[in-house]
């Protein structure tokens, strides 16, 4: 693997991340679309599967880390493919619940198979103590990122309900 000569240890390390992320995707993307869907229909038919309960979008979209409006174009591909239903959720707040039909179950008992190969060839390659290792470094960054995520919107959120707040005051 190649990685850029960026002279920032920190970034060289977050490219090799993402490198590794891209072709593990592409990998698992290869194996689960033989099996009828997409790497990202997958990732939200498994979400239903490990939900006692059916899921809502925002829940599949905090599960899937994507946006609100791609999950719901997601969701609307997979309700037209039969892999997935919406129904309104009539007992408590008005939300859509998502559940996978029997075709989406079919298909996810099939893929989840496939995917699981993939990682368990690429990952029998490592001795327990390194991915162990690996893990807790990649536990540390993901908390960072998350916080330094965090962080960036909490110092933008009081400007926005200052702007808010004035516009209200000024229409009244």
């Amino acid at each position: 693997m190649v990685i850029p000569d960026s002279r920032n240890k920190y970034l060289d390390v977050l490219i090799a991340i993402r490198r590794v992320n891209e072709i593990t995707y592409r990998a698992i993307s290869e194996a689960v679309r033989k099996h009828g869907c997409t790497r990202e229909q997958f990732e939200a038919l498994w979400a239903c599967e490990l939900s006692a309960r059916p899921i809502t979008p925002a829940e599949l979209s905090r599960w899937t880390f994507r946006q609100p409006h791609s999950v719901v174009g997601l969701l609307n591909r997979m309700e037209k493919q039969g892999l997935i239903e919406r129904r309104r959720n009539n007992s408590g707040p008005k939300r859509t619940l998502v559940s996978p039909t029997q075709k989406g179950r079919e298909i996810f008992n099939v893929a989840y198979p496939a995917m699981v190969h993939v990682v368990n060839n690429i990952g029998h390659q490592f001795p327990e103590d390194e991915m162990l290792q690996f893990t807790l470094f990649l536990k540390r960054v993901h908390d960072a990122a998350l916080e330094e995520l965090k962080s960036s919107v909490h110092k933008r959120t009081p400007a926005r309900h200052k702007r808010k707040a004035a516009s209200s005051s000024e229409t009244t």
